[in-house]
């Protein structure tokens, strides 16, 4: 018995791509003797492509965006690579300053730091009472919304503000709102990215709950393609080598009526 399978690149969408490419050049090189011209839409397929390359573009684009944007809100806020609090100015430098400034000031009651939207933690070692205000491990979203609460309760103290003479608020203000503007535009890139390609595995094929029988898609166009070879090339299956498939045969026991049997992927 000969067995055939013939595989296809499943849930890699570049291999799936190429594949696609390489049957329609095949495809366009035996016109108008093509033993599938008929059966197929090639025209539509090859608008597929048209719209997943460009979507790869947009997506590269969108990326190369965000990533841009990332750095400079992290240098900003001062957690980018190589950053630490020797770098004067950063948005984190002036939170750290801002925290040193009201423990100092409510020493007797650190809890009053919570208003000022400060993780505090108050405890007990060996008799004795620890105070942790950390912002380590904080996201990039986690110190923006501190740096904003710290700008609203600062408002709020009005001229009674403790921060007064010791924390220039117009500077920690204007540094707070570039990261956040900076900050949103990244997102809505990565939000953008993330949805074209959505998009694009969509057309090829691969999205969530997708199989090879839903029409149109890259998955299902290779995998009609095929399985029309497999039929007018039973006798002949290393054919499908020439349409870009990656054709793999076997042999059974010797003696018996051969016989092909194709595995789906």
């Amino acid at each position: 018995m000969q067995y055939i399978r013939v595989n296809i690149p499943f849930r890699n969408a570049d291999k799936t791509i190429k594949l696609v490419e390489r049957i329609l050049k095949q495809n366009e090189s035996l016109a108008p003797n093509s033993p599938i011209v008929n059966d197929l839409d090639f025209l539509a397929m090859a608008d597929t492509l048209e719209r997943i390359a460009t979507l790869k573009n947009e997506i590269y684009q969108s990326d190369k965006q965000s990533k841009a944007l990332y750095g400079k809100c992290f240098h900003l806020l001062g957690t980018a690579p190589g950053q630490n609090l020797q770098c004067h100015g950063t948005l984190k430098v002036l939170i750290t300053k801002v925290r040193g400034f009201l423990f100092h000031t409510y020493t007797i009651s650190p809890m009053q730091l919570k208003v000022w939207g400060f993780n505090v933690k108050v405890g007990q070692t060996k008799g004795r009472r620890t105070v942790k205000i950390s912002i380590t491990g904080y996201s990039t979203a986690d110190l923006l919304e501190l740096a904003a609460a710290i700008i609203a309760r600062h408002i709020k103290e009005g001229i009674a503000s403790p921060l007064i003479g010791k924390v220039d608020m117009a500077e920690f203000a204007l540094k707070t709102t570039e990261a956040n503007t900076i900050f949103n535009l990244a997102e809505k890139k990565s939000k953008e990215r993330e949805a074209k390609n959505n998009e694009m595995q969509k057309l090829i094929g691969y999205a969530k709950g997708q199989t090879a029988l839903i029409a149109g898609t890259c998955y299902n166009f290779i995998t009609l393609v095929r399985n029309q070879l497999l039929n007018i090339y039973d006798q002949n299956p290393d054919e499908l080598g020439n349409w870009g498939f990656d054709v793999v045969i076997s042999q059974g026991t010797p003696g018996r009526k051969k016989k092909i049997q194709s595995i789906e992927y």
